[in-house]
């Protein structure tokens, strides 16, 4: 965490916005590694909140939909998803297959259809995981594709079926699950100082903007109740269950 004091509101700004281009470059092009650039960015972005002068939330979100970054940086994120996955077999001479992907689609039921499509025998099937093949990041089986992969005409989301060793899967797992913690934490800490730091005579307005647009998204209650229980007693530093606790409290 980077410890920001008295800065001038013209520098904030420079550094919001930078900050921001940033992150929707990620979102437009997203690249191997991209994550520690994604969690640092938005952990600058709501520590920067405090020294902005005239930020709205209303015109925030107008440009963020625009660019399809509203889904990263705002707990009140909701874009379509995607129609349809593409899912490359273990042997890349395998012709690919497709999965359907509806609003409360996971990874699990993407997975499923992967293997029996690919014919993984029932004996090896708990090898095997799902890669995005742009980014080789893993996917947790319980988390939703539409938290991933939003809507592009033309343009769906290409995925790998492959096999991993009990290791390198379980700790790809906990980095992943680890990740997106820390992304959702940021979100709610960035919504929480930006209505704190909201004008008193615009404070009403704020709040009824977050309020209306919370019952609007479809990952409401979800991504506050979510929790990976399955992770918690793994991570032996705890450091999955000490940030589910700060992302609980925030919310």
């Amino acid at each position: 965490m980077i410890c920001l004091t008295d800065i001038p509101p013209q520098f904030a700004h420079a550094v919001f916005n930078y900050v921001l281009g940033l992150l929707m470059s990620m979102v437009r092009s997203p690249l191997d590694g991209s994550q520690e650039l994604i969690i640092a960015g938005l952990t600058l972005l709501w520590q920067i909140i405090p020294y902005l002068h005239g930020l709205v939330l209303k015109d925030l979100k107008q440009i963020l939909r625009k660019e399809q970054a509203e889904m990263m940086i705002l707990i009140t994120g909701n874009i379509p998803s995607t129609k349809k996955v593409i899912i490359h077999g273990p042997d890349l001479s395998q012709i690919p297959t497709q999965a359907i992907i509806q609003e409360d689609t996971q990874f699990s039921n993407v997975f499923l259809e992967a293997l029996d499509f690919f014919g993984i025998p029932d004996a090896k099937r708990d090898r095997y995981y799902l890669i995005d093949v742009k980014t080789q990041q893993i996917h947790i089986p319980d988390t939703y594709v539409r938290d991933f992969y939003f809507f592009r005409r033309n343009i769906y989301p290409q995925l790998s079926l492959i096999p991993m060793d009990t290791k390198q899967s379980q700790k790809q797992l906990e980095q992943m699950s680890i990740y997106l913690k820390t992304t959702e934490l940021s979100k709610v800490l960035f919504a929480r100082y930006l209505v704190e730091n909201t004008p008193y005579n615009q404070i009403h307005n704020c709040v009824t903007f977050f309020h209306d647009e919370l019952i609007k998204s479809p990952s409401f209650p979800r991504k506050p109740l979510e929790s990976d229980y399955n992770l918690y007693t793994r991570i032996s530093d705890k450091e999955l269950f000490n940030l589910d606790m700060l992302h609980k409290y925030n919310w």
